[in-house]
């Protein structure tokens, strides 16, 4: 494997995003000097391929004389913040390195990061204010390109510095977010579920998520909505939970945050993950985190349900729509936990459930053919009832 290295550029530029007609998620990157493509600054990812030149109006190039690091294309998504847009922060990972003359310059068809990524970058030692926003072909007095700290998909591989970046910001959020400290907000937090039953987007992409939230109230969870805490809440739980339970996708990602430092009773106890899998296609970004976190011990569990004929679309990436309810599988688990299996909050009208899975399909899915041609009268009707 090779080496991570940083290469230097004096007076380079930074060409800002733009969308490819090609596919990618998209053209950008690092110009030297002469205008040259700079082939280190495309990021090689697999799924998440990103960079290319494109020609530019040399008119409104602007000059500055800041030193920055290339922090590369931010996707406004959490879980692809985490897995593939971090790749080039390694360097501030080591506290040893003193990069405080560097400001991170990125590009995005956003302006701006999400609350929790600015709270990642300051547990780094990296203020707000030294976050720069690419929107303009800009030459700076110095650009700094870390190599990617993790080979593209298949078969990813994460080099032992984005661990390092990883374990410098849990370390810096639990030495100032103590257990009782998010207790007092929340309540006892050894053993939550994090639901996705009051994330807006959740709700048009998937049914039955309210009952899912009822077996693990009967279960003893604490549910908490994972968007509605902060990037120190999220971790602080993730260390200090005996077991935490989610829907696969996004949310479980954040095991990557988990040290195995279990303090409930006994403390020193391996993390239970409980995984509940709302499609048949394999998670691989979650397995490559559980094999870096190797001391959680992750359970998977089917809860499809597969009364309602699967419209989903996609390749594993969580398009959706999804059925979710109470399956076999998931009976035997409650059955080994002592979780009441029947229960009146468990009802559920199967037709009405049916209608709006249909519903979503027909209104959110990825590619909404049919919605183009539905009357808005109709579709104001549907979405009205999509959020009884």
């Amino acid at each position: 494997m090779n080496e991570l290295i940083v290469k230097k550029y004096s007076n380079a530029i930074i060409l800002p995003y733009k969308r490819d007609p090609r596919g990618t998620t998209g053209l950008g990157g690092v110009l030297d000097s002469n205008g040259n493509f700079i082939e280190d600054s495309y990021c090689h990812g697999g799924r998440f391929e990103h960079g290319g030149f494109y020609e530019w109006n040399k008119s409104i190039l602007k000059k500055s004389n800041e030193k920055v690091f290339y922090f590369g294309y931010f996707l406004p998504h959490w879980g692809h913040f985490l897995i593939d847009c971090l790749g080039r922060m390694w360097p501030f990972g080591d506290n040893k390195n003193d990069l405080s003359d560097y400001k991170i310059a990125f590009i995005s068809n956003q302006s701006a990061f999400y609350p929790n990524c600015y709270d990642f970058f300051a547990a780094l030692g990296i203020d707000k204010s030294r976050i720069i926003w690419i929107d303009v072909p800009t030459q700076f007095a110095e650009i700094q390109i870390p190599a990617i700290s993790y080979t593209p998909e298949p078969g990813r591989f994460f080099y032992p510095q984005y661990i390092d970046m990883f374990n410098r910001v849990i370390d810096s959020i639990l030495a100032k977010t103590p257990k009782s400290s998010v207790e007092k907000r929340y309540g006892i937090i050894d053993k939550v579920y994090f639901t996705r039953s009051q994330f807006n987007n959740a709700l048009s992409r998937e049914v039955g998520l309210k009952v899912i939230d009822s077996v693990m109230r009967n279960g003893g969870f604490n549910i908490l909505a994972p968007e509605k805490l902060s990037l120190a809440d999220q971790v602080a739980i993730w260390n200090y939970a005996s077991e935490i339970a989610c829907i696969n996708g996004t949310i479980p990602l954040n095991v990557i945050f988990n040290r195995n430092r279990c303090t409930c009773a006994g403390g020193g106890k391996s993390l239970k993950l409980i995984v509940l899998n709302k499609m048949n296609h394999a998670h691989t970004n979650l397995i490559e985190y559980l094999d870096i976190r190797k001391g959680v011990n992750c359970r998977f569990i089917d809860v499809q349900d597969k009364r309602i004929i699967d419209l989903s679309i996609g390749d594993g990436r969580g398009l959706g729509p999804f059925r979710i309810g109470i399956t076999k599988e998931l009976i035997q688990w409650m059955e080994e936990n002592n979780i009441p299996t029947k229960d009146a909050t468990y009802k559920e009208n199967l037709v009405s459930k049916t209608v709006k899975y249909f519903l979503l399909f027909f209104l959110n899915a990825p590619r909404p053919w049919l919605a183009k041609h539905l009357p808005e009268s109709f579709r104001k009707y549907a979405r009205k009832f999509l959020r009884k």
